[in-house]
């Protein structure tokens, strides 16, 4: 019998269609420092880019103003390889794309310049649908899209940086390592990137729309 076939690799995140907007002016010592897991990295899901959109005024934070940031990872990748697979086949028709989007902010005082703040830090980071809370884990099921607004305090912080951990397979972040005990489980930093302007608006026109993202 012939030798089975080897599977083909991931193409590397600069192949991957994407939306290309162009380099943000914020300096990286106002981004954070992303863990998550090697082995995530290695099936092709890893970090494809940043981007950082500064609102002066923010509705949603109470008139303040926020730094949105928006992370967009390759794909995602269910624990079950046959969840996987029928996942795959239905992302695109539901959010128009393949890769997978998430976005937090930081919220910064009032008066405070969101894309040049100085000395200021922010006051929290707000993550909608984006949090992993103390309970989700790399190995979780169906991990829950937590809502919280973290205080700053509460991060880890190297020269500025927040570090934020990806806890869930489907990349909800933390303030803290909810994997610390799952020693195979080998969480690598990310904190060379590239980042560029743009919304998270700007993010979904870009790959289109789909079904559940479509009046967005």
């Amino acid at each position: 019998p012939g030798k089975e076939k080897e599977p083909k690799p991931p193409p590397p995140p600069a192949e991957i269609p994407h939306p290309v907007l162009p380099p943000t002016s914020i300096p990286s010592l106002r981004l954070p420092i992303f863990y998550l897991p090697q082995s995530d990295i290695d099936a092709g899901n890893g970090i494809i880019s940043v981007h950082a959109h500064p609102i002066p005024e923010d509705p949603t934070a109470g008139g303040k103003p926020v730094l949105e940031i928006t992370v967009v990872f390759a794909d995602e990748d269910r624990p079950k390889g046959y969840e996987d697979k029928m996942y795959d086949k239905i992302r695109k028709p539901l959010f128009g794309r393949n890769a997978d989007v998430e976005t937090f902010k930081f919220v910064y005082p009032e008066g405070v310049d969101a894309g040049d703040p100085g000395e200021a830090v922010p006051e929290c980071v707000t993550f909608k649908g984006t949090y992993s809370g103390a309970e989700g884990r790399w190995n979780s099921g169906a991990p829950q899209h937590l809502t919280a607004d973290v205080e700053w305090e509460k991060f880890e912080v190297r020269e500025r940086r927040p570090v934020l951990w990806i806890n869930t397979w489907n990349h909800l972040f933390g303030e803290k390592n909810n994997n610390a005990n799952a020693v195979m489980l080998k969480l690598v930093e990310v904190g060379d990137y590239a980042c560029h302007e743009g919304s998270r608006k700007e993010i979904d026109d870009g790959f289109g729309r789909g079904m559940l993202n479509k009046d967005k």
